[in-house]
């Protein structure tokens, strides 16, 4: 499946919902959460309705990726047939030291009174290979809802 129409034939005739709320499906827990081609944002959106629900997250080259998300959720890659494979303790234990400081988040990366409280964290998952788009894509898998573009400006500012 390599196109959004193809994603819209399949789905012809099912309850639908947008991230807002709308449609005809009008309870959560209905079925699955589908997230064709998503925005950051739509994904951000996304997460919180799929509790207790499946959340499938059709990703075709999409910008940016992924893959963070896949790996905090050990989502199902069916390209490989395979589960993402989980970040170590470690590493999950830096993303959420990092979200502890969700107020932090919202101050300026640069001049921000509190900006080192998350900026270790974040310097510490730069240390370890991650990039920026995985980082971003991590924080919204664990149900981070703030602002995405300054949590952007935070890891770049947290040099190793």
């Amino acid at each position: 499946m390599d196109t959004p129409r193809v994603a819209a034939s399949l789905a012809k005739g099912a309850a639908r919902q947008n991230e807002r709320g709308n449609g005809d499906a009008w309870t959560w827990g209905s079925g699955p959460v589908v997230a064709a081609w998503p925005t950051e944002r739509t994904l951000q959106r996304c997460v919180p309705m799929a509790i207790d629900q499946t959340l499938i997250v059709l990703d075709w080259n999409s910008r940016p990726p992924f893959e963070g998300w896949a790996a905090a959720t050990g989502a199902y890659n069916a390209a490989t047939d395979k589960s993402t494979p989980l970040l170590d303790r470690a590493l999950h234990d830096e993303f959420v030291g990092m979200l502890e400081w969700d107020r932090e988040l919202v101050g300026s990366a640069r001049t921000g009174r509190d900006r080192g409280l998350p900026q270790a964290h974040l310097r510490a998952l730069r240390a370890a290979g991650l990039d920026e788009d995985f980082v971003v894509t991590y924080a919204i898998a664990l149900g981070y809802t703030g602002d995405l573009k300054r949590l952007r400006e935070h890891y770049r500012a947290a040099s190793p």
